[in-house]
């Protein structure tokens, strides 16, 4: 029998999804390309947003459509289990965790050390890419989440486990990994480890690669962010990149969302990190349109937005998911959403060129990935992504000193 896997959303449920290609080929499978060639079609799905659970939705619809058996997987799987069954037969909606049980048996996931709480991770990289889930679940509260729903509680690879990944991946030819999960800091809560522990023993690693880290939610990563900037700073091989999501610049809507922090802790972290790493890279997070969002609190985000001068700002429009707290408070009206995500798009993509801006006239090291049109793409040691001009041929996968010459809200533009 044939299978196809198709995956939606976050970086970690790509990884789960060639996790699940290792499930069905140890489960005497064969993989196929294309959902037309696949007897069976494993929809491997998200649900963090509205218009998200309606693609996911109509892609079922579609996938059955055409007479192919359908099982259905991930976020909505969980959170959303009867809109699932309502879809397909009950029997064909299994979580992450079951998965392998199910279409595996007990030759899959054989390395020592993960839990049969946790999905297995995937046997191979994806090209040169490893994305590397490191937990699941999370310890937050937030109001308008479903995702806390369809994960779980926190669950925590164990270290030494990851390290004995990790090495496996860069012996296939990883040169990056993509450390992910919910919440990054919140990692080894529930076993007595810690990021830092983590980063350090990666850190201890031979080999030429470079590490992303995922998300983190400022209060959970306050308590050892010191150590963090530390071996951000100290490895060459870490990305200067913080991936830490704001939400909103107004403490009453950041409140009615169960963040756990205000604005001013955010400003406290993001300037102690520019400090040390002048370069960093700064992404953040903000919704617009959340109840009790009136104009004045919208204008409190634009502003700490101004303030910050982040470098990459993903901006959301409040959506309510169900069987969360935020979906029973009054909603904003939703021509005004539009309204204040107009406004905001064009005000992040003017303090992202900014942002951007800061690097003109830098030499910095960029690593190309692939050949463009009169020149390579790559990414520079912030993670930014990076335009190189050049006649002349470059290693792909290794570093090169580079002047940065222009920059757009979106990417630098460098010469050789």
């Amino acid at each position: 029998m044939k299978a196809h896997v198709e995956s939606y959303g976050c970086a970690a449920n790509r990884a789960y999804g060639t996790s699940i290609e290792d499930t069905l080929y140890a489960g005497g499978f064969q993989l196929s390309e294309s959902s037309e060639a696949a007897d069976l079609v494993i929809v491997n799905t998200c649900t963090v947003k509205g218009q998200t659970e309606a693609r996911m939705v109509e892609r079922i619809r579609e996938i059955s459509r055409a007479g192919k058996r359908v099982v259905v997987t991930g976020c909505m799987a969980t959170a959303q289990r009867g809109l699932v069954a309502s879809l397909v037969n009950p029997e064909n909606v299994v979580s992450l965790e079951e998965f392998r049980s199910s279409f595996g048996g007990h030759v899959v996931n054989t390395h020592e050390g993960f839990s049969t709480s946790l999905p297995p991770l995937p046997s191979k990289p994806i090209g040169k890419r490893a994305i590397i889930p490191i937990a699941r679940g999370c310890l937050g509260s937030c109001s308008y989440c479903i995702v806390r729903l369809a994960v779980g509680p926190l669950r925590s690879y164990r270290i030494a486990a990851l390290i004995s990944h990790i090495k496996r991946m860069v012996d296939a030819g990883a040169s990056e990994l993509y450390l992910t999960s919910q919440d990054l800091a919140t990692f080894g809560h529930d076993n007595g480890e810690t990021l830092p522990s983590l980063l350090e023993d990666i850190s201890r690693l031979s080999g030429n690669f470079r590490v992303r880290l995922g998300m983190m939610t400022p209060n959970r990563a306050a308590p050892f962010f010191d150590d963090l900037l530390a071996i951000l700073d100290g490895d060459r091989r870490f990305y200067r990149f913080l991936h830490l999501p704001v939400q909103s610049g107004d403490g009453t809507v950041l409140r009615l969302m169960g963040r756990g922090y205000c604005s001013s802790d955010f400003l406290s972290l993001v300037g102690k990190a520019r400090r040390r790493i002048p370069t960093l890279n700064v992404t953040t997070d903000i919704i617009v349109g959340f109840p009790f969002e009136n104009a004045e609190a919208f204008q409190n985000t634009i502003s700490l937005i101004k303030e910050v001068l982040p470098n990459k700002v993903n901006i959301s429009r409040f959506t309510p998911r169900p069987h969360t707290v935020a979906s029973l408070l009054p909603q904003t009206d939703r021509r005004i959403i539009e309204e204040r995500l107009r406004e905001a798009s064009g005000k992040c993509k003017e303090v992202t060129g900014l942002a951007n801006q800061r690097l003109v006239g830098e030499r910095i090291e960029v690593i190309p990935h692939r050949g463009s049109e009169g020149g390579y793409l790559g990414r520079a040691a912030n993670f930014l992504p990076v335009r190189i001009k050049t006649n002349r041929p470059l290693e792909v996968h290794s570093p090169i000193l580079v002047h940065i010459v222009t920059a757009t809200p979106s990417r630098l533009v460098a010469s050789v």
